[in-house]
């Protein structure tokens, strides 16, 4: 069997001292590189507040959850935090059934996202 490499692009949108990142495509082995390249500049900020635009990503494997829990955990290790937009239901079943979805805050919105973050809510 041949894998077919995937491919996933990434949007980056400044919202004050809030990154919003936005991949598209797959989150997988093959394609999680640019991802992890934005996650890793945007986590040296002192703190780091991302907020993971998850709309436009179609397929997420056992590498893109990896990322996501680690760049959670760097977030929050750094003193900030990282916060999980508009996943599909495919996404917030996965996210559900590993148990991420415990360590990984989700929100319906990037604005509810930010705006919880706005109002001083911690994760």
């Amino acid at each position: 069997m041949n894998a077919r490499p995937t491919t996933l692009t990434v949007e980056i949108e400044q919202r004050g001292d809030i990154m919003v990142i936005r991949p598209s495509g797959a989150m997988d082995y093959w394609s999680v590189g640019p991802l992890r390249e934005e996650l890793n500049r945007h986590l040296v900020a002192d703190p780091p507040k991302i907020v993971l635009d998850l709309f436009e990503v179609a397929y997420c494997d056992s590498s893109g959850l990896g990322l996501l829990l680690e760049a959670q955990r760097r977030a929050h290790a750094a003193g900030g935090w990282l916060r999980v937009a508009r996943p599909h239901l495919q996404m917030r079943r996965v996210l559900a059934l590993t148990r991420l979805d415990r360590y990984i805050v989700s929100y319906a919105s990037v604005h509810a996202a930010i705006e919880t973050a706005e109002a001083g809510q911690e994760d």
